[in-house]
């Protein structure tokens, strides 16, 4: 787990993570990603901004799809914000910093593009 390990010296001890303490949210991680993610594919991670909480934060947003859906993935058409696919999952995530730490992540309610968006990465498996 040495990616858990190096995000937690980037996390503010006092931060919230998606409402969560710093020991909390890296507890979370770890079993979110042994019992939701294990078999899951992230196939496109796209970048844009928070409209309602704290305008302007500039959001991640991953998709991931099952390892069945690898064939397909040439004809999926996705942009940042477009509605999912079956059995596609689409997260959104913010991030917060404060004196060169992570001291809020948060789920935001409303999102938009952002005027330079592109697609950072592609093909990374979710461990």
């Amino acid at each position: 787990m040495r990616s858990i390990d190096e995000l937690e010296l980037l996390l503010d001890d006092e931060g919230n993570f998606l409402g969560k303490t710093k020991n909390e949210y890296l507890i979370f991680l770890i079993e979110f990603s042994r019992k939701q993610l294990h078999l899951k594919f992230i196939h496109q991670i796209n970048y844009g901004v928070s409209v309602k909480d704290y305008p302007g934060t500039e959001v991640l947003e991953f998709r991931y799809v099952g390892l069945d859906y690898l064939n397909s993935l040439d004809l999926m058409e996705t942009h940042f914000g477009s509605k999912p696919y079956p059995k596609e999952v689409v997260l959104h995530y913010a991030l917060r910093f404060e004196k060169g730490k992570i001291s809020k992540i948060f789920s935001p309610q409303e999102i938009s593009p952002h005027s330079n968006a592109q697609i950072i990465g592609m093909n990374l498996y979710a461990n």
